[in-house]
């Protein structure tokens, strides 16, 4: 009888601990759902004024941030910033059908920044550049549709988060023209198609 006593009690004691352990790895996934990563990809330069100081940074600092559309003059670290809005040399491939020749065209180039932030209820970013500061929350309801802000100088729209962000060599895509592929005749990336869709 003592036996089966013993027996019951470290039964019931396996499932106990089973129960906990169970318990705790469900609280933990469901952590970890809560704190999901969000991503958006901030335009500057989006009125086209050439030669203007974008500079800034950024607050929480993300746990990711990498320049977008940059150049040897720019650069992106951590939670900062340094760039600017230039004027360069672009030549056009119409399409076939126009059948007319390869044209150069002088256009502003804009620039941006990529940011990753973990995603928390009631999280807020803080953006601080020299045109301006601006603010917004990150929950994904809000983002169904690209946000302006600083009188439309400005562009935020939210992109894939994780694994599908790209590398900081290849967010130096060209700008890009409506009626025609454009792009600069200074050197830019080619891997630029890697930049991930973005949502519209």
């Amino acid at each position: 009888m003592l036996r089966v006593s013993i027996s019951i009690s470290a039964l019931l004691t396996g499932l106990g601990i089973l129960v906990f352990t169970a318990g705790h790895d469900y609280t933990s996934r469901l952590q970890a759902a809560e704190t999901s990563a969000v991503a958006f990809l901030v335009r500057f330069g989006e009125d086209g004024v050439k030669d203007v100081d974008w500079s800034g940074s950024v607050s929480p600092t993300p746990r990711r941030l990498l320049g977008w559309q940059f150049d040897a003059n720019d650069t992106a670290h951590r939670d900062r910033w340094k760039c600017a809005t230039r004027q360069e040399r672009y030549w056009d491939t119409p399409y076939e059908r126009s059948m007319k020749g390869t044209s150069n065209k002088d256009k502003v180039t804009g620039k941006g920044v990529l940011v990753e932030f973990d995603s928390t209820p009631g999280s807020v970013v803080r953006f601080a550049t020299t045109q301006g500061d601006f603010s917004f929350e990150t929950a994904p309801s809000l983002w169904t549709a690209p946000r302006k802000f600083l009188d439309g100088r400005v562009e935020v729209r939210a992109v894939p988060a994780g694994p599908l962000l790209p590398s900081a060599a290849d967010l130096t895509p060209p700008s890009t023209s409506s009626a025609s592929t454009a792009r600069p005749s200074s050197r830019r990336s080619a891997r630029a198609a890697l930049l991930p869709p973005l949502i519209t």
